[in-house]
């Protein structure tokens, strides 16, 4: 894994020429030195820029970079305004694969599309390459095709991992989340707090972005514990659908199955074994009993001879009303069910029209969000006249015309609704349910109408038929007995394949359970308390070479917890003001020391890619490393240190403002590689 800097180009066009400039870097340590608003801060912003990566400083989508490339850029004399700017961008990665990237800085073209190359057009003139078009900065772009940071993320030769959000659920490891850890920018990144990106909603981010780096155990474990979660939520649909598959074959005879986990479980076949039980005489019968009373009514039946017409009439008479009286209040129960059914049917329709007009203006809302995030300002309207909740008419007479726009703001309208679809997604969960129950009542009614209506035919047949002829109601009784009975065995013979088959999913869930457990109790592995202790003794080795005084550098380590710098269990950023006064540490930290801090905290990390395998890219930079007054003697020494972190082709990249007299001496028996520029680095190209 690793990404190498190559060639960075600025460009920005005026009525009055191109102004723009280009830098080469190499491996190793390499310093860009120019005077203070010089714009050597806009090339570190450029780099970030290319690679889309500004959500790392905050949710918004302003261009990051100074007027110079957005409005007016000066000559030394005059400024020109700038009618289009772009940056190009080339870079490496391990696999000797180079690639140059362009985004717009100033265009009628979207900023968020990014053209790449697969060829180093900046460093080969003449060079060409297929070129492909991506996004960036909408969503999709970390997980989609053609999303900028998923092929990136392939690229430097990652697989990012899944990290739990705040909002529930998961989302990967965004880029924007790891380069704070690479790039220390000039005005938001000297401190020890990282500052993550918060709203990109990741829970325990900074724990993620090391592990993800050092390439930690724990990451993988976290990961094997989320993909045996997800396995484990897989495993809970198969047994839901294979427990739907069991009741459909059971209402096939108007049967259910009782006894029937609905959840996974390890014990197979469960303690109270499932029973296929049909509805006879006002009470649940299993349906063995149902077939044996059967046959042994029909071996009764077949041990005399068929009664003829004139023998069955007097009962048979008696027989019939009473089973027209069955019929009719059988028909009534079920022109009583029928209305059930249809007004569930009507309600889960409605419910179901309800989440679709909301899913709409969900999406409706967002879209508007992703606008407005972008600049518009365009009025959301309300669409349909009528409400998505509701569903109720909304009349643009009998409202006022302030209350055309938005009565809330995106973000909470989205909230509501969001909840108002959970809230709809529940009741119809709950209508289909009730409506399952009423169908499977509902084909028990017309199975019996159909056998009252079969024995009546049959009776009616027998009473108008010649009396010494055979009953054909007698005849009927033993062909229906006989036929439910096949019928019956039929419905048991495929529930009993159907369970069966959870015999399988009780052995898979019995492993998902074994494998969960094989999992180490202990957060950290050996290993990780390797890497740890060697970035922790790095960290301190470092401290102690930089000159930090304000606390005694032995004291310090890294925590295990939060992998922050603690002394004496208290975070480095600790700040007083925050805390009681009982609670105020003991000790000052000097912002100078805070300076040395981070770059031992910064170059302890990289030095574990040294000895350990990771997931570091190979790639540091510092906008400005000399702040807070830091002595010029702590700065040397951190210069050597880097040039010794940048070896192995390695790339610690250095913006700084100190002057070449000052520079110098620092870097004497310190390989490096020093581009120094006088003025502006924006200047006027050559036409």
């Amino acid at each position: 894994m690793s990404l190498h800097l190559r060639h960075l180009r600025l460009r920005a066009t005026t009525p009055d020429g191109v102004f723009g400039t280009d830098i080469s870097f190499t491996p190793g340590l390499f310093i860009l030195r120019a005077d203070n608003t010089s714009g050597k801060s806009t090339c570190l912003q450029a780099i970030i820029y290319a690679l889309g990566l500004e959500g790392m400083w905050g949710p918004k989508h302003d261009v990051p970079l100074p007027h110079a490339m957005t409005a007016k850029v000066s000559d030394g004399h005059s400024e020109h305004p700038v009618i289009e700017s772009e940056v190009l961008l080339e870079i490496e990665n391990g696999r000797g694969e180079v690639l140059t990237v362009k985004r717009p800085v100033k265009s009628i073209t979207s900023l968020n599309l990014i053209s790449t190359w697969n060829a180093p057009l900046l460093t080969v003139p003449g060079s060409s390459g297929a070129q492909t078009d991506y996004f960036v900065r909408e969503k999709g772009a970390a997980v989609r095709g053609v999303g900028f940071h998923h092929m990136l993320a392939r690229f430097i030769g990652w697989t990012l991992p899944s990290v739990a959000r705040y909002a529930g659920g998961e989302s990967p490891l965004y880029l924007e989340c790891i380069f704070p850890m690479l790039f220390v920018e000039q005005r938001r990144g000297w401190t020890l707090a990282i500052r993550y990106p918060t709203h990109l909603g990741i829970r325990e981010v900074g724990r993620h972005v090391v592990d993800f780096l050092l390439k930690l155990d724990v990451e993988r474990i976290d990961a094997e514990k989320r993909r045996l979660r997800e396995l484990e939520r897989d495993l809970v649909t198969r047994w839901q659908k294979a427990a739907g598959e069991v009741g459909t074959a059971a209402g096939m005879i108007g049967a259910v199955v009782e006894s029937l986990p609905t959840q996974p479980t390890t014990s197979w076949p469960p303690a109270a074994l499932p029973t296929l039980v049909v509805h006879r005489n006002d009470t649940w019968v299993r349906v063995d009993d149902v077939i044996q009373a059967d046959e042994e009514l029909l071996q009764r039946l077949a041990a005399g001879p068929v009664p003829t017409v004139r023998e069955d009439a007097p009962a048979l008479a008696a027989k019939l009303k009473d089973l027209e009286d069955a019929l009719a209040q059988l028909d009534a129960v079920a022109s009583g069910a029928v209305e059930d059914v249809e007004t569930e049917t009507a309600e889960l329709q409605s419910v179901r029209s309800r989440i679709s007009s909301i899913d709409k203006e969900l999406q409706r809302n967002r879209d508007a969000l992703k606008l407005s995030k972008l600049g518009s300002v365009q009025a959301l309207a309300l669409s349909g006249h009528s409400c998505p909740t509701c569903q109720q008419a909304v009349s643009d007479d009998l409202l006022p015309q302030v209350l055309k726009h938005e009565s809330m703001p995106l973000a909470e309208n989205i909230a509501f609704l969001d909840e108002q679809r959970k809230l709809a997604s529940l009741v119809a969960a709950d209508s289909e349910a009730i409506l399952r129950g009423k169908q499977r009542e509902l084909t028990i009614i017309r199975e019996r109408a159909d056998a009252l209506r079969s024995e009546i035919r049959a009776v009616r047949t027998t009473l108008t038929s010649n009396e010494q002829s055979p009953s054909v109601a007698a005849i009927e009784q033993r062909l229906r007995i006989e036929e439910r009975v096949a019928r019956y065995r039929r419905a048991i013979d495929e529930v009993s394949i159907l369970i069966a088959g959870f015999e399988e999913l009780v052995a898979e869930y019995k492993h998902l359970l074994s494998a969960r457990a094989e999992l180490p109790k202990e957060a950290l592995s050996h290993r990780d308390q390797a890497k740890l202790g060697l970035w922790e003794q790095r960290f301190v080795e470092y401290c102690e070479r930089f000159g930090l005084k304000s606390v005694e550098p032995r004291s310090l380590n890294i925590s295990r917890e939060t992998y922050r710098p603690v002394h004496e269990g208290f975070d480095l950023d600790f700040v007083r003001s925050e805390k009681p006064k009982e609670m105020e540490l003991e000790f000052d930290f000097s912002a100078s020391d805070t300076i040395r801090a981070v770059w031992a905290y910064l170059l302890g990390m990289m030095s574990v890619d040294h000895t350990f395998t990771t997931n570091y890219p190979r790639l540091l930079v510092f906008d400005e490393p000399r702040q807070q007054s830091t002595a010029s003697e702590s700065l040397g020494e951190f210069l050597k240190i880097a040039a010794q972190q940048a070896q192995g082709g390695r790339q610690v990249l250095v913006a700084t403002s100190e002057t070449l007299p000052d520079l110098e001496p620092m870097l004497k028996g310190v390989p490096h590689s020093l581009l120094s520029f006088e003025g502006r680095i924006l200047k006027r190209v050559p036409s």
